[in-house]
C-alpha cells in the first residue's frame, strides 16, 4: 500500500531536521524542500496530499507557493508552520489560499504539529474518497440517464412500427375487401383469386417478419452485393456511388427491392432487368426494361396493381412511394426519403 506523500518546505535545514524526527512513526512518506521553487518541482511527478510549509522564505515567499499548489495541486490539504503570530497576518494567509491549518513556531509536536498533520491528512483521505464516490455516482446516473434516453427512443419506435404495422393491416383488409371483391365481378379472373390473396398475403408476411425496430448504417456497395445475390435472375445492377451511407431499416428496404424485382421477374418472365441505385437527394431504386410497359400494367395487370399497392402501402411507413410514370412506361422507381 503506497504511503501517503507530505511535502514539508522550511529554507531552515535545522528545522526541517526537527519535522523528521518529530514524524519518525508516523505512516507518511515526506518530501522535504529548502525553498519553494523547489517544492513546486515535486508537484510533477508525485500527488502530494499535504504540504506543510514555513512563510517566510527568499525568493518566493511561503504564500506565494501556496498559491502556485493551490493552481496546480488544488486537492493538496495545505498547512502553515510560521512565526507569525499577529492575527491579520494569519487571516491573510487563510483567506488568500485556504489554509488548513496555522501552526506557530515554536511547536509542541503531540499538542499542535503532529495533531495538525494527522487531521490534514485524514481530511484529504476523506475528500478524496467522497470525490471517487461523487465521480461514480456522476457516472451511474449519466449511464442511467443514457438508458432511459434509449429506452425512450426504443418505446417511441417500437410504438411508430407498432402504428406501420397497423396500418399496413388494414390496408391489406381493404384491399382484400375492394380487389378482390371486384375480381368476383370479373368471370375471367375468378379463378385467380387464391393466386392473388397468396400474393399479398405472402408479402405481407415477409413484411411483418422484417418490420421490427432495426435501424443500421450500410453503405450502397453492401446493398448492391446483397441485391445481387438475391435477385433470381442476372440483371444489370449499377450504384453512382458505392461508398454513400445510410441509416434506415435495411432489412425492410433489402426485402421491398428484392420482392419488387423477382415479382417482375417471376410474373412476366423479364429477364436483365436494369436496375440503378442513386445515391442522392434521397434513396432511390430505378427498375428499366425497354421491353415492358410499367406503367399500362399497373393499371390493367391486377396481379400488379394489388403488389404494388401494398408495396407503395409498406414504403408509406417509411416515408417512401412507389412511382410509374406515363411519361416514361419502361421506368418504375422505389424511393425513401
Amino acid at each position: 500500500m503506497n504511503k501517503t506523500k507530505v511535502l514539508f518546505v522550511d529554507d531552515e535545514v535545522n528545522i526541517l531536521n526537527a519535522i523528521n524526527r518529530s514524524i519518525i512513526d508516523e505512516e507518511i512518506d515526506p518530501l522535504y524542500a529548502t525553498s519553494g521553487e523547489k517544492a513546486l518541482l515535486f508537484f510533477n511527478e508525485n500527488i502530494i496530499s499535504v504540504i506543510v510549509t514555513d512563510m517566510k522564505m527568499p525568493n518566493m515567499s511561503g504564500l506565494e507557493l501556496l498559491k502556485r499548489v493551490k493552481e496546480i495541486s488544488p486537492n493538496t490539504v495545505r498547512i502553515v508552520l510560521s512565526g507569525y503570530t499577529q492575527l491579520p497576518q494569519i487571516l491573510t494567509t487563510v483567506n488568500s489560499v485556504g489554509v488548513f491549518r496555522y501552526v506557530t513556531k515554536p511547536w509542541e509536536d503531540e499538542v499542535e504539529f503532529l495533531p495538525a498533520l494527522r487531521d490534514a491528512i485524514s481530511f484529504y483521505n476523506i475528500t478524496s474518497e467522497s470525490k471517487i464516490l461523487k465521480d461514480k455516482l456522476e457516472t451511474k446516473n449519466k449511464m442511467y440517464e443514457k438508458g432511459l434516453e434509449l429506452n425512450k427512443n426504443l418505446i417511441k419506435q417500437m410504438t411508430q412500427t407498432i402504428t406501420n404495422i397497423k396500418n399496413v393491416s388494414k390496408f391489406m383488409l381493404k384491399v382484400q375487401n375492394t380487389y378482390l371483391e371486384d375480381l368476383k365481378q370479373n368471370c375471367r379472373e375468378i379463378n385467380n383469386s387464391t393466386y392473388y390473396n397468396d400474393l399479398i398475403g405472402n408479402l405481407y408476411i415477409n413484411y411483418l417478419s422484417k418490420s421490427l425496430v432495426d435501424k443500421e448504417k450500410f453503405d450502397l456497395r453492401r446493398f448492391k452485393v446483397d441485391l445481387t445475390e438475391l435477385v433470381l435472375e442476372n440483371s444489370i445492377i449499377t450504384v453512382d456511388n458505392e461508398d454513400f451511407n445510410y441509416i434506415l431499416d435495411y432489412k425492410l428496404i433489402k426485402m421491398l427491392a428484392v420482392e419488387s424485382i423477382n415479382f417482375l421477374i417471376n410474373s412476366f418472365k423479364l429477364n436483365n432487368l436494369e436496375i440503378i441505385i442513386k445515391s442522392s437527394p434521397k434513396f432511390h431504386i430505378i427498375i428499366k426494361h425497354s421491353n415492358f410497359d410499367f406503367y399500362n400494367n399497373s393499371v390493367n395487370n391486377i396481379a400488379m396493381k394489388l403488389f404494388y399497392s401494398m408495396i407503395d402501402q409498406i414504403l408509406l411507413t417509411m416515408n417512401g412511394k412507389i412511382n410509374f410514370y406515363s411519361e416514361a412506361p419502361h421506368i418504375m422507381s422505389l424511393s425513401i426519403n
